[in-house]
């Protein structure tokens, strides 16, 4: 069967099955854009537009005047759901098709997530005799995965030095790795709950459950969104809906209603033009770890970077300096997350004042100076107010100047020669060249700072 038979075989189902998939917009496949929906001819919205509160975020009920492009009612989702004995009062209330089968025994042994993934793999085990057999039929196989964890050893060079590739000898600081563990970890917890169940696991392979995590990770919706108020979030596939390309800054729009799922465009759209769905802002690392593919010239990338735990006496003045940030009781290494902005994010930078730290956090910067007080004087009261023109001001900036330019260093020793020669190495080269430009807007930024206030000074230059 070609891949225009699959997807009009995949859109038949959809409408047969109470989707609503516009009659003027066609899912088709390609090697370049993979499952995606383009205009079958001209299309203009209606007069009004969306007012305020709709524009955003969801909202229960379509506007007039946007397209509805898609809608996939609840009862086609894919999820832990579909488990018989998961969360059966929501199961009662959604009318979600639920099955008997390993994925059931596992509910309350193991994470809901894991429960999904491996719903995913019986569905897709039974082939044709699945009822989303037309959705299944059109995911891509492992061969056609782009995520890093399907990279083989030559794709991942082109990741070395980076977050997501930090040592190639070192698992604990690379994403990948990481990433990999995890799941690997999650299904053989899977495999060891059914075993003891007496279940044939033979057919729960790694291979089947690294896939469905994969599905998951780049294709999922989470059910605060469509689901409110129903306890602990979790992961839902919408099929089709989940067929829209991303694209920062489109002009689509999300309707909810009794976990149904709604989405419309704003905008006219040309014949052949691709629908766009937007996921909001999203930089290189996030779009290459968890969907597989880069957008050159992404006016949302950013570098993450991280900043080890402190002592708790700097946490705590962290925390009542910067309670917005630092909030948890102990300690959060979510907390020691921050994302560096270069010159072209969308943004422009942070708006706290400080011209030369345009780039950077102010919550970072504070992080440090606490850090730099606390070594330096072991109180505890917390270093006060840094003028920008205080000596200490510019001992934080040239702490921060130096970090960046070992991780940047990181970057450029590690740099792949060659051109790459696969779509995953064209990704990973766009996250690569991002981070190398962001990184050195921000230390040319600082480097030049300091060099000011060394001039202005009369002393030399700092060059750290």
């Amino acid at each position: 069967m070609t891949s225009t038979e699959r997807c009009q075989r995949l859109v038949s189902w959809f409408r047969q099955n109470g989707g609503h998939f516009h009659p003027d917009v066609e899912l088709v496949e390609n090697e370049q854009f993979g499952l995606h929906v383009v205009a079958q001819q001209p299309l203009e919205p209606p007069e009004n537009t969306l007012d305020k509160e709709q524009q955003d975020g969801g909202a229960e009920e379509a506007a007039p005047g946007a397209i509805e492009i898609c809608s996939t009612p609840v009862q086609l989702t894919i999820s832990h759901l579909n488990a018989s004995g998961s969360r059966p009062e929501l199961q009662t209330e959604l009318k979600i098709p639920v099955f008997d089968n390993a994925s059931s025994k596992l509910t309350g042994h193991v994470p809901e997530s894991t429960v999904a993934y491996l719903v995913l793999i019986e569905q897709r085990l039974l082939g044709e005799q699945s009822f989303w057999y037309p959705y299944l039929s059109c995911l891509p196989t492992e061969a056609e995965l782009t995520t890093p964890l399907y990279f083989s050893s030559d794709d991942l060079q082109w990741l070395l030095g980076t977050n997501l590739h930090t040592s190639s000898t070192d698992p604990s600081r690379s994403s990948v790795e990481l990433r990999r563990e995890m799941w690997k970890g999650d299904w053989q917890q899977a495999c060891d709950a059914l075993r003891a169940l007496g279940v044939d696991v033979s057919q729960y392979t790694w291979e089947m459950f690294l896939w469905a995590a994969s599905m998951f990770s780049s294709r999922c919706f989470p059910s605060n969104l469509t689901l409110p108020n129903r306890g602990e979030p979790f992961s839902l596939l919408y099929p089709v809906l989940d067929c829209l390309n991303h694209e920062f800054g489109a002009k689509a729009t999300w309707f909810f209603k009794d976990g149904s799922f709604s989405l419309s465009v704003e905008k006219a759209l040309k014949k052949g033009e691709q629908v766009f769905n937007n996921y909001a802002p999203k930089g290189n690392e996030e779009l290459l770890l968890g969907y597989g593919f880069t957008l050159p010239g992404n006016s949302a990338d950013e570098v993450m970077v991280r900043l080890s735990k402190p002592p708790p006496p700097v946490h705590e003045v962290l925390k009542a300096t910067l309670p917005q940030h630092f909030q948890s009781g102990e300690w959060d290494s979510s907390e020691g997350m921050f994302f560096l902005r270069g010159p072209k994010h969308f943004t422009g930078g942070y708006s706290h004042g400080i011209e030369c730290l345009r780039g950077v956090p102010f919550e970072m910067f504070r992080m440090l100076a606490e850090m730099m007080y606390f070594m330096s004087t072991s109180e505890s009261d917390g270093a006060g107010d840094l003028p920008e023109e205080s000596e200490q001001f510019g001992y934080v900036v040239e702490e921060i100047l130096h970090f960046l330019k070992q991780k940047l260093s990181l970057i450029l020793i590690n740099d792949p020669k060659g051109l790459p020669v696969n779509r995953k190495q064209e990704f990973a080269k766009i996250y690569r060249d991002g981070q190398v430009e962001i990184l050195k807007c921000i230390v040319g930024e600082l480097d030049g700072y300091l060099k000011t206030v060394a001039v202005a000074e009369g002393e030399e230059p700092v060059t750290s």
